[in-house]
């Protein structure tokens, strides 16, 4: 079975535990933490602490959270690279504290690029900045899942860093968004990938920018080979919705917007039995 999932900065405004008890108002019972609510976690007084309180808090509620993004701006390959992962790590034992199996990441290597540094330089730095976090999530049953940004956009370029990294802790993070930006095909993307795609960021656009739209409205996204191909492949991670372009209403809006999600499901993913 694969579960809905929203991530959480769909309720922008509302608190971790607020944004936990609203979600299970709602019926949905698999969120993705955002970097918001992670960020806000992460500076309370006593992380370790909170971590486990949140996760009895949500369980409580009947909230499974398999799934989060780690802090979103961070650059592992960035020069400032020692800094940059000692605070990922911070972030790292938040997630796992609160029981997150799949951890989202950016690749990196987008201040190297500005740099003009070499393709193989960015890679050689990216395999450092993996390698070290792969370590410190030794013996974790977890994934650090890397996405597809506008830098990295195909399969291809992350197979590459996981090759050079080659550990197991690694895997990928399809974003349909930036893959239709990138005018590449999800099917091709999801077999290419096969058992390492661990993680999903559902959203449509027009093909332009990165709107973070539902799908079957404006967005260019063809929908119908998507869950059958995922299928294919034995995915069995949450379908989880990355929309933060439809949380700018109010609240009550929003709740309907989840209504309809659930809704329509069943069409955006034919063959999903819930």
């Amino acid at each position: 079975m694969n579960p809905l999932c929203m991530w959480t900065q769909f309720l922008k405004g509302l608190g971790p535990e607020e944004m936990i008890e609203t979600f299970a108002r709602t019926g949905w019972d698999n969120v993705e933490l955002s970097n918001e609510h992670g960020k806000t976690l992460l500076e309370r007084d006593n992380p370790a602490r909170e971590a486990e309180a949140f996760r009895r808090f949500a369980a409580e509620h009947g909230i499974a959270i398999p799934q989060g993004h780690l802090w979103l701006t961070a650059d592992p390959a960035a020069v400032n690279q020692d800094e940059t992962l000692d605070i990922l790590k911070r972030w790292i034992d938040l997630f796992l504290g609160i029981g997150v199996r799949r951890l989202v990441i950016h690749p990196g290597g987008k201040e190297r690029k500005a740099l003009e540094q070499s393709p193989e330089q960015i890679l050689e730095a990216q395999t450092r900045a993996f390698s070290i976090l792969a370590e410190h999530m030794n013996g974790a049953d977890a994934w650090l899942c890397l996405e597809n940004v506008n830098s990295t956009p195909l399969a291809s370029d992350l197979l590459q860093i996981l090759r050079s990294v080659g550990r197991p802790q690694l895997a990928i993070c399809l974003d349909t968004g930036h893959l239709n930006m990138a005018k590449a095909s999800y099917v091709d993307f999801i077999r290419e990938t096969g058992a390492l795609l661990k993680a999903l960021h559902i959203a449509d656009n027009e093909g332009e920018r990165d709107q973070h739209m539902m799908p079957f409205g404006r967005g260019s996204i063809n929908w119908e080979a998507f869950y059958p191909t995922l299928l294919e492949i034995g995915f069995d991670g949450p379908l989880n919705f990355e929309i933060p372009g439809e949380n700018l209403c109010p609240i009550e809006a929003r709740l309907l917007k989840l209504d309809y999600l659930r809704n329509v499901a069943p069409i955006l993913f034919r063959g999903w039995n819930p």
